[in-house]
């Protein structure tokens, strides 16, 4: 419905996580606050029985979609003004990893000064009952194929995640909440990276070219290379963070369960297994 988003509650009964709580439970999602709202509205925000929030990167700068109209426009609390389609603006601009100014434009690194706000409002803020703040970023929303070979690529997502991190380190959260759903580009499917899946689509589709002549066990090795680069990133900002997947290894393993596939390499989420390998291999043993 125009201006409704989902609420999504998450619970953590995971050991250390709390502060010494057995469970935890912070709010998600494209209506979470901000960081500046979260900050103009932390009083108000934890009457809430909440342990915390997964809060987004508030882009310092006006961000416009393609048509060049304003996406980002606020009201005076520091809240998005509703879109002329109804909606509650999202200002996810800044947390994007591969981010970029719009589909089929090219990935770019987030600049210093468009985090440094961030860190600002959050450490102007003394948290009571959110203890347990995260940075939520999205993975899979490139706005062209993904390249699991390009190293300068690489280097850019990495560049950005790691001042995700920053910001989370910086800010006194306790680490990062990482969505790596595919919403545009597929990062995660190896059909569909090297379009032989037999499936149409209209953008997210993969680039045959990238990986002519490339095995699968060679695009899962390069695969895992980049879930270690993408760790250290991390903990080059951040040496202790919690960081958490909405969904990883648990979807591409459901999907085994589907007969439209018949091993991990087909599924559409076959390649997150060696990138959290990686993940596990390339990080601290505090993460």
């Amino acid at each position: 419905m125009p201006g409704k988003h989902p609420v999504i509650l998450l619970l953590f009964i995971l050991a250390g996580i709390g502060a010494g709580k057995e469970v935890t439970i912070i709010s998600a999602g494209p209506n979470a606050p901000d960081t500046l709202y979260l900050s103009r509205n932390a009083a108000a925000l934890q009457q809430v029985p909440l342990d915390g929030v997964a809060t987004w990167i508030a882009s310092p700068v006006p961000i416009r979609d393609e048509t060049g109209a304003l996406v980002t426009t606020r009201l005076a609390s520091g809240r998005l003004c509703r879109l002329p389609t109804g909606e509650d603006g999202a200002d996810i601009g800044q947390t994007i990893v591969p981010y970029s100014l719009g589909r089929w434009r090219p990935t770019h690194e987030i600049p210093p000064e468009h985090i440094a706000p961030a860190i600002a409002d959050l450490g102007a803020v003394e948290f009571d009952r959110f203890d347990s703040n995260f940075i939520h970023c999205l993975l899979g929303n490139g706005g062209h194929a993904m390249n699991w070979f390009d190293d300068e690529l690489w280097r850019i997502i990495c560049h950005n995640i790691g001042a995700i991190a920053r910001v989370a380190k910086q800010g006194g959260c306790r680490g990062i909440l990482i969505d790596p759903q595919a919403y545009s580009y597929s990062m995660w499917s190896y059909p569909i990276l090297t379009e032989t899946s037999g499936r149409t689509f209209t953008y997210r589709r993969g680039n045959k070219a990238y990986y002519e002549g490339r095995t699968f066990a060679q695009v899962e090795a390069m695969v895992r290379q980049r879930g270690r680069e993408f760790a250290g990133a991390v903990n080059a900002e951040f040496a202790d963070p919690i960081v958490m997947f909405f969904r990883a290894a648990g979807l591409a393993v459901l999907q085994l369960g589907d007969p439209r596939w018949d091993s991990i390499g087909q599924t559409d989420f076959g390649l997150i297994l060696p990138f959290l390998d990686g993940m596990l291999e390339g990080s601290t043993d505090e993460t």
